[in-house]
């Protein structure tokens, strides 16, 4: 399922691309000042460090402790322009990538769906091919009970009208890859001594089916290492995407029933309007609330060595303050426990302590300042 933690990782990730282009956009614009005299250029540009920017950056002015000409003025004030221009057309292009990227998942779900059925045609192409082979050697093969072409639930998939249409809308095909496919087959399916099992139980039953299922997701398409390395070749974001996809794909075999005709596929999200309104919102307002997030977060860390203070944490804590102080719903432990967590696996090894440390002491003292206001049920010990 599309979890809160995968959107704020997404949404963090996208953040560390948008401060880079930013620093890039900044940088470019000072080697772009139209100040013809070089030395006072310089001067101007160091001046002008990208430390210093944070400040200026969404103003229309900039203060700087030298006596400026009429013509660096203008000069300066294009810069700012088109320093605007550039960062806001870049909040759009992230956040228009960031918000394609989760909608993607469905798109790689309905993927996974259709290779379920592509193993299915694979074995019959395979079988026949044995046959052919042990009819031209004499050699008589032992024929299985059972396939997956006639287990109920790929039989359910093959008839169901919605999964069909999603994946005529999404132009999804294996066709390109089938050779693929039957190699997996050959290698991983069949080759599988559960699976071996299974062709031979001619009583099967459709929990019989739905267990086999499960085992071919469970323990071969997302365990074997062939069709990882394939997924991570094709999917930008597997290592991301994966677990969800797992979830999803697992849901959608277990909800299965035999009363049921159509196969029914898994919601990507529980809540998917309020989630992707999340998403787009801890982005917008991390970047909105930058210089009042940094004002409580550099009080605090004044005694912590720059050295440990990465990128990411910056960026880690910015996110973390602004969803205790902007998103009332969400609980200040949640928050915290979130983030410390995504530090864990995304930013260096003294990360969680670090954030950690300054978290606490922030909610702490802005419970205590009345300033956390939490609303809803599961929130009361936040007041």
């Amino acid at each position: 399922m599309l979890s809160r933690r995968y959107l704020r990782i997404k949404a963090m990730q996208s953040l560390y691309a948008f401060y880079q282009s930013e620093r890039a956009e900044f940088e470019l614009g000072i080697s772009d000042l139209d100040i013809p005299n070089p030395k006072r250029k310089a001067e101007i540009g160091k001046l002008l460090s990208f430390d210093r920017s944070k400040g200026f950056i969404r103003k229309n002015s900039i203060d700087l402790d030298i006596q400026l000409q009429k013509p660096e003025e203008e000069a300066l004030e294009e810069f700012i322009s088109n320093l605007k221009k550039g960062i806001n057309k870049d909040i759009l292009n992230l956040r228009k990538q960031m918000l394609k990227a989760a909608d993607k998942i469905s798109d790689h779900y309905v993927w996974l769906i259709e290779l379920l059925k592509e193993l299915a045609r694979a074995e019959e192409v395979f079988l026949s091919k044995r046959k052919e082979k042990a009819a031209q050697t004499g050699i008589i093969k032992v024929e299985n009970k059972r396939s997956l072409n006639d287990n109920l639930i790929i039989k359910s998939l093959k008839s169901t009208e919605l999964i069909e249409s999603e994946i005529i809308r999404k132009s999804i095909s294996w066709e390109g890859d089938f050779d693929t496919v039957i190699r997996w087959y050959k290698d991983l399916v069949f080759s599988n001594d559960t699976y071996q099992e299974y062709l031979r139980n001619a009583d099967a039953t459709f929990e019989t089916d739905k267990s086999v299922l499960l085992y071919i997701v469970k323990n071969i398409i997302f365990k074997s290492e062939p069709i990882d390395d394939f997924f991570s070749e094709k999917i930008l974001n597997w290592e991301e995407d994966r677990d969800i996809l797992k979830s999803l794909l697992v849901k959608s075999i277990k909800d299965s029933n035999s009363d049921q005709e159509d196969f029914e596929l898994a919601e990507l999200s529980y809540n998917l309007e309020d989630d992707l309104t999340y998403f787009e919102e801890i982005f917008d307002k991390t970047i909105d609330k930058e210089n009042e997030l940094d004002e409580y977060i550099s009080e605090k860390s004044r005694n912590w060595d720059k050295d440990r203070f990465a990128i990411l944490d910056h960026i880690i804590l910015r996110m973390a303050l602004c969803e205790m102080l902007h998103f009332s719903s969400i609980p200040v432990k949640v928050t915290i426990n979130e983030y410390i967590e995504i530090s864990k696996k995304y930013s260096t090894p003294k990360s969680r302590q670090f954030i950690n440390g300054i978290l606490d002491v922030l909610s702490k003292e802005l419970k205590e300042k009345g300033q956390l206001r939490k609303s809803g049920r599961g929130l009361l010990d936040n007041k």
